[in-house]
C-alpha cells in the first residue's frame, strides 16, 4: 500500500531556526514555527543556546561570507553546511546582547513587516558577531566588501 513516511515525529511542533536552501540569497535563516517535517524542510531545532543568539549569528554577514566562501560556492546550501559551521563563544556578554538585538527585531517585525533592521540592529548585530570571532579590522573589511560585490541590491538598501 502507497503511503507517505513520516519521519522525526517526536521533533514536530518543536520551535525552530528555519532557512532557505536554495536561491541567490541563500542561506536566509529565520524563527519557524515548528510543523511536521517534510523532504524539502530544512530547520534547526535549537535546545541549548539561545534561538535569538544563534539567528543572530547564522544571519550575520560574516556567517554568509563563511558560508559562499568556504563552505558551498553554490546557490545552495546544504542542512550539512549548516551543522558544520563553527559556533564560538556561546556564553559571553556579547551573546546576551545578540539575542536582545534579535528579539527587537523579531517585536519590530511583528508590527511593521518590512522594518529595516538591516540599517538598524544589523549592523550592531554583525559588529557583536566580528567581536565574537575575533576579527581584525582587515578581516572586516574584506567581510564588508565582500558583501556589498556579492549583494549590490542589500548593500544599497
Amino acid at each position: 500500500k502507497l503511503a507517505a513516511a513520516l519521519r522525526n515525529q517526536d521533533q514536530w511542533f518543536e520551535p525552530v531556526i528555519s532557512f532557505s536552501p536554495t536561491g541567490q540569497y541563500s542561506p536566509t535563516f529565520r524563527l519557524g514555527v515548528g510543523t511536521v517535517s517534510q523532504n524539502t524542510s530544512s530547520g534547526i531545532i535549537v535546545k541549548d543556546v539561545s534561538r535569538m543568539f544563534l539567528l543572530g549569528i547564522l544571519a550575520s554577514c560574516f556567517a554568509r561570507y563563511v558560508f559562499k566562501n568556504f563552505m558551498n560556492h553554490t546557490v545552495h546550501t546544504q542542512e550539512g553546511d549548516v551543522v558544520e559551521f563553527p559556533l564560538v563563544d556561546l556564553s559571553g556578554p556579547e551573546s546576551n546582547k545578540i539575542s536582545q538585538l534579535v528579539g527587537n527585531v523579531v517585536k519590530k517585525q511583528q508590527k511593521i513587516p518590512r522594518y529595516d533592521y538591516a540599517s538598524n540592529e544589523q549592523i550592531e548585530i554583525d559588529k557583536l558577531v566580528y567581536k565574537i570571532y575575533s576579527l581584525s579590522d582587515e578581516d572586516i573589511t574584506e567581510v564588508e566588501n565582500w558583501y556589498a560585490r556579492r549583494y549590490p541590491r542589500l548593500n544599497r538598501a
